[in-house]
């Protein structure tokens, strides 16, 4: 049987239990109080950055206006990220033309193109197709051979047609000239030559001649100091200003180093 006098020290103790459990959760919540009211009164009187761009009603913008800020008065650490890599190309030439620095080469695409739709689908077998020098001029004609229209007769005449005249000596200068059409030269076999078609060309002996451009420049194929070479993919080796393949380009000009002529339609 349980004594009066343990009753009592049991109850006494479950007495202080009770208390103490309930002063610590009044205390708890005065606490929190307390804080939120702190928090509250420093956010509204407007106090310290570190303490604001935390919170929720902070939008992103804000926020950097704030780091930048903090930046421009040398405070806060700046951290680099990744390096960012562009598609184009960021390979830094010389222009040997002018002796300026150029930046990358990259495709000078003219924004109205010339489609030269009658010439381009016109234009001759290549074998029919010479390039002949001329007063001053590197001419590309084209030669065939026509009957005299007289049905008892064998004998043909040979009619030439000039498709496009370029110049001898080109007037390279600082200003380059974009890309009009897809079609920016003629081989030296008198076929076509398409700014895209680097394929075509690509096993020839290195610093081969190909053709020439539409602005009379010489065009070579692959093989020399590609550092060498600017933005339209030309130098000038001491002997005249004369482009070169890339063994990377997907083209072969960047741009017209000399004003492009027109086809003869």
């Amino acid at each position: 049987m349980i004594g009066t006098r343990d009753l009592v020290l049991f109850v006494v103790t479950l007495l202080f239990l009770v208390v103490a459990i309930g002063f610590t959760i009044v205390l708890k919540q005065t606490d929190t109080g307390e804080v939120e009211s702190v928090a509250e009164l420093t956010l509204s009187a407007g106090a310290d950055v570190d303490s604001v761009e935390h919170t929720a009603d902070i939008d992103r913008s804000a926020r950097i206006a704030q780091l930048r800020e903090k930046l421009a008065k040398g405070e806060g650490v700046i951290a680099y990220g990744e390096p960012v890599f562009e598609s184009v190309d960021t390979r830094n030439a010389t222009d040997t033309r002018d002796g300026t620095y150029m930046a990358t080469r990259s495709l000078n695409q003219c924004a109205v193109t010339r489609p030269y739709t009658n010439a381009i689908a016109t234009w001759p077998t290549a074998s029919s197709v010479s390039i002949v020098t001329s007063e001053g001029a590197r001419i590309v004609v084209a030669e065939t051979e026509a009957s005299d229209g007289n049905s008892s007769s064998t004998d043909t005449t040979t009619q030439t047609r000039t498709l496009l005249q370029l110049p001898l000596r080109p007037a390279t200068g600082a200003v380059d000239s974009c890309i009009d059409n897809a079609v920016i030269g003629v081989a030296l076999d008198g076929s076509l030559i398409r700014n895209d078609e680097t394929w075509r060309f690509r096993g020839l002996a290195a610093q081969s001649i190909i053709g020439y451009a539409r602005d009379g420049v010489p065009i070579y194929a692959a093989g020399v100091d590609e550092s060498r070479l600017d933005a339209c993919g030309g130098y000038d080796p001491g002997t005249g200003y004369r482009y070169h393949l890339r063994n990377d380009e997907l083209f072969v000009l960047g741009c017209f180093a000399a004003p492009p002529q027109p086809f003869i339609e």
